[in-house]
């Protein structure tokens, strides 16, 4: 009912977002903002948008989240702890379980449009650091991506920090199967898949699969598509 009533609010943006947000209410939806100048923007323009269970928490000043339309949200959780951090979530994503966060200032988090992702842990936790993710790519459950240790590695005869943050910068097209984890400072090329338990520690070219530990090139040349080829019958090619 309330969809119908939406899709006939064309004229009145401000009756569409408060259907929106009587929705939000419907499917458990939480949101908590503390501090000044923050905005969760959620785009209302070209289709309903789809919020089930997730939690948006914001505590700090002037952050931004940005929720394009089309795009779907379950089970997830939503946190930033900081001020002047930017989380962008593009047109028509699926995004089920796990967290993204951001701990500290000026953090930039992109997802890419068309992009899916299941019960992955992504964050920043250091000032200015990014996580850049391109359009179309698909990520397993138990992916972790984050640009920082969290925590300081002193060298004891300059008791100078050494493990500062790094971003991290996935192209478009990129599969990355369960249970991977992406390190700081890797880049990863477009159409390239990293196999299942992997741990990326150096970038990765376009068009290639990686694995192990450390990841490593196994094979160039490849892409990759979401729906299974069947087995090519191989009495079509034997001449009769």
């Amino acid at each position: 009912m309330l969809i119908y009533f939406w899709r006939q609010g064309k004229k009145f943006p401000y009756l569409r977002e408060v259907l929106a947000y009587v929705y939000y209410a419907i499917q458990q939806n939480v949101r908590r903002v503390t501090g000044v100048g923050n905005q969760i923007s959620i785009n209302l323009a070209n289709s309903f948008p789809h919020l089930r269970n997730t939690s948006l928490k914001i505590h700090g000043n002037h952050n931004f989240i940005i929720i394009h339309s089309g795009s779907c949200l379950s089970n997830l959780s939503i946190e930033i702890n900081g001020s002047h951090n930017r989380l962008l979530i593009e047109e028509n994503c699926h995004i089920e379980g796990g967290c993204l966060w951001m701990n500290d200032h000026q953090g930039n988090l992109k997802i890419g449009s068309g992009t899916t992702i299941k019960q992955a842990n992504i964050g920043l936790a250091e000032s200015g650091s990014s996580i850049l993710i391109g359009n179309d790519c698909m990520f397993a459950h138990g992916v972790d991506i984050r640009c920082s240790d969290s925590h300081s590695i002193v060298d004891c005869a300059s008791m100078q920090r050494i493990n500062y943050a790094k971003d991290i910068n996935i192209g478009d097209h990129v599969w990355l199967a369960a249970n991977v984890q992406i390190l700081k400072g890797v880049c990863i090329g477009n159409d390239s898949v990293v196999a299942a338990r992997s741990v990326v520690t150096k970038d990765v070219p376009e068009n290639c699969i990686v694995a192990g530990i450390p990841a490593q090139v196994k094979q160039t040349g490849i892409t990759w598509l979401r729906e299974n080829l069947p087995k090519k019958d191989s009495s079509q090619f034997t001449d009769s």
